[in-house]
């Protein structure tokens, strides 16, 4: 704050440094010489590394940018045998601070994960797993900054589809700036000095089991399957917009549950889960004729017919996986898994039926199914009686989740 104080005074004065007036010409001249100072007094040796590049080194870099401070440094001013070698030595303080800094900030932010296994609806799932339940612990308390993940995949990882996808999560995650690739540690290795900090190397030679996305610990996982993720998916305006004109087009008027299935490797639902839940669906609608269904799966082309007006599949309509992430994020309900889009659509408060993308065994207690006014319902497991029980509690509600529906 004091850092800002001072810089903001120097800032102002850098272009009056070389004004025709002398009175104004030495006043700025001692302003920016006296801020530098006082700015350099206040600086910790050796803390830079620890600060985070922040509003202080912008002004910094707009100050040592200047375009009048800098003729006035190397110009042939009459004070230049004093006061121009002072301040270019405090100039320069400045900006070697503000780049120490910045080198440190970097070096916080810079992260390697590893994917051992093919990309599937787990492995896009654990990086909203990573970002929420790993990467705090790499961090400061309250620390919310972006970071630049390097993830490395396996040799002979080419599946174009399933690389897209995964790209598409990475850019919907909150606290990710950027994303680079590389296939085998081999080329990660080679690349390793040139996109990864000196404090990433030393994390990525310990080969946490945590930063793998494909094999994530159970402890870390688990409490992801029983209780949901808390946020950290960005709502596109973009995806909005198109998820609203696709509902308001295909099923106008109606109340919309999305719905999110297991899949197999190559990103269609799985045949038996689908069977499964069609016929749970057929029985929500009997039961409440205003409700329709918009499934945010690909479907393979030996699993396509003709499906009920209450039903319409959000991929093969136009709508992409960031579209079908916001899809779930916006509908009135969900009923499904909790991978990457049943995962999005309880952070948003969407009602429903949540179930373990894998089964993690005997739901805690207190996860009660039979809750008639709870909202989201986590089933705890995957076993299909208790799904069909909650598929019931739901109904016995979704009346009044129907009144208190608005859409935008």
């Amino acid at each position: 704050m004091i850092r800002r104080f001072l810089l903001g005074p120097c800032l102002f004065a850098a272009p009056w440094v070389k004004h025709p007036n002398r009175l104004i010409r030495r006043s700025a001249q001692i302003i920016v010489v006296g801020s530098a100072l006082i700015w350099l007094a206040f600086s910790r040796p050796g803390g830079a590394g620890r600060d985070a590049r922040g509003e202080d080194d912008e002004v910094v870099d707009r100050l040592t940018s200047s375009p009048q401070l800098y003729e006035f440094l190397h110009g042939p001013a009459v004070t230049l045998p004093i006061v121009g070698p002072i301040c270019r030595t405090l100039v320069l303080r400045l900006s070697v601070a503000a780049r120490r800094r910045e080198r440190g900030s970097t070096d916080e932010r810079n992260f390697s994960l590893r994917l051992t296994g093919p990309i599937d609806q787990s492995a896009l799932r654990n990086l909203l797993v990573w970002q929420n339940r790993v990467l705090p612990a790499y961090l400061r308390p309250m620390d919310t900054r972006q970071v630049d993940v390097v993830l490395v995949l396996p040799d002979g990882s080419n599946d174009e589809t399933r690389l897209f996808d995964l790209f598409s999560v990475a850019l919907m995650l909150e606290r990710f700036r950027g994303i680079s690739v590389f296939w085998g540690e081999v080329a990660a290795a080679e690349a390793a000095s040139k996109v990864m900090s000196d404090r990433e190397l030393r994390r990525r030679s310990a080969c946490e089991s945590a930063d793998d996305i494909g094999r994530m610990p159970a402890e870390v996982t688990g409490q992801v399957e029983l209780c949901g993720a808390g946020g950290g998916i960005k709502l596109l305006p973009q995806g909005r917009r198109y998820t609203n004109d696709f509902l308001k087009a295909a099923l106008p008027g109606k109340f919309i549950i999305a719905a999110g299935l297991r899949e197999r490797r190559d990103g269609t639902v799985e045949p038996d889960d689908l069977e499964f839940w069609l016929g749970l669906i057929d029985r929500l609608h009997v039961q409440h004729p205003g409700v329709a269904f918009v499934m945010l799966n690909r479907l393979a082309p030996s699993q396509w017919r003709d499906w009920p007006a209450h039903l319409r599949f959000a991929r093969h309509q136009g709508l992409t996986l960031q579209d079908s992430i916001c899809c779930a994020q916006i509908a009135d309900g969900f009923v499904g898994v909790l991978d990457i889009l049943g995962l999005a659509a309880h952070s948003a408060g969407r009602p429903g039926v949540y179930v373990p993308l894998h089964d993690a065994g005997v739901p805690r207690a207190g996860l009660s199914i039979a809750q008639p006014s709870a909202r989201q319902i986590m089933v705890g497991g995957r076993d299909r009686t208790r799904i069909e029980t909650a598929l019931v509690a739901f109904a016995a509600v979704l009346a009044s989740a129907q009144e208190g529906s608005t859409r935008d």
